[in-house]
């Protein structure tokens, strides 16, 4: 429901539809997209015009991309979203596509939305790794072993990522917190909103 309420209100804000009263919407006609996209800002034969936008990801491993000025969002197929993930900023390359919808792939990530997430340790004899919650980030992070402040092996925690790399390695991150076991839930549940929301949860003593 939050979803909806969200994408009525970017419609709205885009002049797509118009909201009358409540479960009363009515489409605004415009232009047509495709032409917007690809008629006077991509010329033919060209990789496609790039933009500067927020990518929101899906279940399926899809993202859209958000860029301001544009009437439709930028679908990005799984294969093409590297390893963006939902809220970074992000610059897409559009490829003209018979769909007639605005398809591209992301070039680079501008600005993480979040470096910090909560999940699992798996301590090895060299190594660790850190199995994140986020079902939109597709890969362990690879934890030094200097860098585990302390947790053990299936210990929840807060993991920060110091090294984003994106040549196909794992990101490179270190333990911020372990998370106590015995904490009440609406702690644990709190810590959990503000790191998905960008904020840390921990500040230095200056």
């Amino acid at each position: 429901q939050e979803q909806i309420v969200r994408a009525l209100h970017r419609l709205e804000t885009q002049d797509k539809i118009t909201i009358k009263e409540r479960g009363k919407i009515f489409l605004v006609q415009s232009g047509d997209v495709s032409e917007e996209l690809f008629g006077h800002h991509t010329k033919a034969g060209s990789k496609g015009k790039e933009y500067e936008g927020i990518v929101d990801i899906t279940k399926t491993g899809a993202g859209y991309v958000m860029v301001d000025g544009l009437s439709k969002d930028i679908y990005v197929p799984g294969k093409f979203i590297k390893r963006a993930l939902k809220g970074d900023a992000v610059r897409v390359r559009v490829h003209d596509n018979k769909k007639g919808r605005p398809e591209g792939e992301i070039l680079q990530i501008l600005k993480r939305s979040q470096e910090s997430f909560v999940g699992s340790i798996e301590v090895f004899d060299k190594f660790a790794f850190f199995k994140p919650d986020e079902r939109s980030l597709r890969t362990d992070f690879f934890i030094p072993l200097e860098r585990l402040a302390g947790a053990k092996d299936k210990d929840r925690a807060i993991a920060r990522v110091t090294d984003w790399n994106d040549k196909g390695k794992n990101p490179v991150a270190e333990i911020a917190e372990v998370l106590d076991p015995n904490a009440r839930d609406n702690d644990r549940d709190m810590k959990l909103i503000l790191i998905q929301a960008g904020f840390h949860t921990e500040f230095p003593h200056a």
